[in-house]
């Protein structure tokens, strides 16, 4: 059943420097990539991102491998801005190791890289972006990979997250927000961009009143029914 979600808020205005226009930023965010080589050539593959803040907040964030379904033989490594992990299926987090993103530091690297060790097969994992202190997810990057392997089935279009299925609008915002969505919603809450919620998680949807909002960019973390998270960034105008 499609759910079409209203809220509604009122904000007292109080002065305060505005937060930011603009927030934590990963391009690309998926990657859908077939390989057919000769893996004796091959030593590793790398899939390289870049992570950027164009906030006026200094970001602390981790990195999560979730999901992990490669073959048992592949090594996989990651690399960030401070550190090279080892290849190895251990390299699962930087928990211990959260990156700070200064304001306005852009084209920071995050590369992961896949070892084969000459044997083909199909591979998928995700890489959760989150904010150290809250651990609110930011983005969620997507890997499905084939080696040298003509069954595997390599689609960019079966991510019911996607973002044509989540909408949010009006946004930038006045006074109100709607959520449009086929999935199921169990709550939603709102963050600054430091991570820090603003609103306890709302479960009825309903009319609701908070203060201290100051014009600026936001995050709106909705959770779904299987516990699936997604964050969105919002923008309020007086």
């Amino acid at each position: 059943m499609k759910s079409i979600i209203a809220i509604t808020v009122s904000f007292f205005f109080f002065h305060f420097t505005v937060i930011c226009q603009n927030g934590y930023s990963i391009f690309p965010e998926s990657f859908d990539e077939s390989y057919n080589e000769d893996l004796g050539n091959v030593t590793n593959l790398r899939f390289k991102a870049l992570m950027g803040n164009n906030s006026d907040s200094t970001l602390t964030i981790n990195w999560e491998i979730v999901n992990i379904d490669i073959p048992l033989e592949w090594g996989l490594s990651v690399s960030d801005k401070d550190m090279s992990y080892p290849p190895g299926p251990q390299i699962t987090t930087n928990n211990g190791n959260p990156l700070t993103f200064y304001s306005g530091e852009n084209n920071i690297p995050f590369n992961v890289d896949i070892y084969p060790n000459q044997i083909s097969g199909c591979g998928t994992f995700e890489v959760i972006i989150s904010l150290d202190a809250s651990e609110l997810i930011l983005d969620t990057i997507e890997y499905e990979i084939s080696i040298n392997d003509d069954n595997c089935l390599i689609s960019t279009t079966n991510n019911q997250y996607e973002d044509e299925k989540i909408e949010v609008f009006p946004n930038p915002f006045m006074d109100h927000l709607n959520i449009k969505t086929e999935l199921d919603v169990k709550f939603v809450k709102i963050y600054n961009l430091s991570g820090i919620p603003l609103t306890p998680p709302l479960t009825n949807f309903q009319y609701f009143e908070v203060s201290n909002f100051e014009s600026g960019m936001y995050l709106l973390e909705i959770v779904f029914e299987d516990d699936h998270k997604i964050t969105r960034k919002i923008i309020h105008e007086k």
